[in-house]
């Protein structure tokens, strides 16, 4: 009984601050946070559940298939509870949410290929279910509020604020100056996100680019091959590790206000300065594996060769469709797409201004400008051992 009324007081209590104009979102803790993570079998998704569950929240990972997750994956979800949905079905992750009653949603979806088809399906489609779904949850919690039975429960249902979520979008930094479908789909999602319920608040969070991409270069290397880039390398990135890129996602969907994240976008990077230019990270490569200086292979490709390319695909693709040969003409601007995309990475620099919101929680650079032998190897050791391509 006493237990119920220091409950009922402490309500009363949330329910004033709120009109005072504080968070309610702020005002739970750890114990109270409930998370279902999008794309969570995912590079930087499944970082994300790791750290999740390290700081012992519950926490519903989403994947599309138990069956089909790798042992390194099964490893990073542990401790999880895994489940089964289709995010791309409105309905299904709707039941889903109304069951486990998330107050929290970390979205990490993302197309595999980025053309438009598959970017407004998984980067729109998927992030708006998980939105949905989320408002569900809210309109579950709300109905179990109004049920509670006994007097005292009753007058703190009624003194309680209305249930309150917070969102996490992982977003891109390249969408700060989108060309690409994909980063359209993105923008869309971010602004549908930023009107779609006053219950709901968001964070979101552009990086700049992940070591992840360096992956298809190791193996390169490990098979003698040479390292390539385009034009003079000088395009420059500076990238985030997943660990890094986890934390500060989590730390945004726990306590936003906090870190300067609640209802607000930002630019995130690692902590590299300066960044670190395409034929630097190709060095770093070399560096980690132990290549000698004189077997070291590096092919610049012309930049020229990209309007070659988007020329013929988009010309291919005009006149297909102008022939009613519409299957071959998607085909063939998919194509141009893809060459866009390639492009864009190629010559656009992936670094935001160098501010210290920029680099919050970034403990593990691509380089150390003090050592000849660069921080990058520990990472690119993991990376052959368990690589995410097998």
């Amino acid at each position: 009984m006493k237990l119920a009324f220091r409950h009922a007081l402490l309500l009363v209590l949330v329910a004033l601050l709120q009109r005072q104009g504080w968070s309610v979102f702020r005002l739970t803790t750890p114990a109270q946070h409930r998370v279902m993570v999008g794309g969570s079998s995912g590079y930087v998704g499944r970082a994300v559940v790791q750290e999740l569950v390290a700081r012992g929240i519950s926490t519903t990972a989403l994947v599309r298939s138990v069956e089909s997750l790798s042992d390194v994956t099964l490893e990073y979800l542990k401790g999880s509870n895994i489940v089964q949905c289709n995010v791309l079905d409105e309905r299904e992750v709707e039941e889903m949410s109304r069951l486990h009653k998330p107050n929290v949603a970390i979205c990490c979806l993302a197309s595999r290929n980025g053309l438009g088809k598959d970017a407004y399906a998984v980067d729109y489609g998927g992030g708006i279910s998980l939105l949905k779904g989320l408002a569900a949850s809210l309109d579950e919690q709300e109905k179990d509020r109004s049920t509670s039975t006994g007097a005292i429960a009753a007058a703190a249902a009624s003194a309680a604020p209305s249930p309150a979520a917070h969102y996490v979008l992982l977003s891109a930094f390249c969408c700060g100056k989108p060309l690409l479908q994909f980063q359209l789909a993105k923008l869309k999602l971010e602004e549908e996100l930023k009107t779609f319920s006053p219950s709901i608040s968001h964070s979101i969070i552009r990086p700049t680019a992940y070591f992840k991409s360096l992956d298809g270069q190791i193996e390169a290397v490990r098979k003698g091959n040479s390292i390539m880039y385009f034009g003079s390398g000088q395009c420059a990135a500076n990238a985030i590790c997943e660990k890094d890129l986890a934390a500060f996602m989590v730390d945004a969907a726990l306590q936003p206000e906090r870190i300067g994240m609640l209802d607000t976008t930002r630019n995130v990077g690692g902590p590299d300065v300066p960044p670190i230019e395409k034929r630097q990270q190709g060095e770093l490569i070399y560096d980690a594996l132990n290549v000698p200086k004189e077997k070291r292979k590096f092919i610049a490709l012309p930049l020229k060769i990209f309007d070659v390319l988007l020329s013929i695909a988009s010309g291919a693709s005009n006149t297909f469709t102008s022939l009613g040969l519409k299957e071959l003409g998607g085909a063939c601007e998919d194509a141009a797409e893809i060459v866009r995309i390639v492009k864009y990475y190629a010559t656009g620099k992936m670094s935001p201004l160098r501010t210290r919101s920029h680099t919050y929680s970034c403990q593990i650079p691509m380089s150390n400008l003090k050592l000849k032998h660069l921080l990058l190897s520990p990472f690119l050791t993991t990376s052959i051992q368990n690589p995410w391509w097998r």
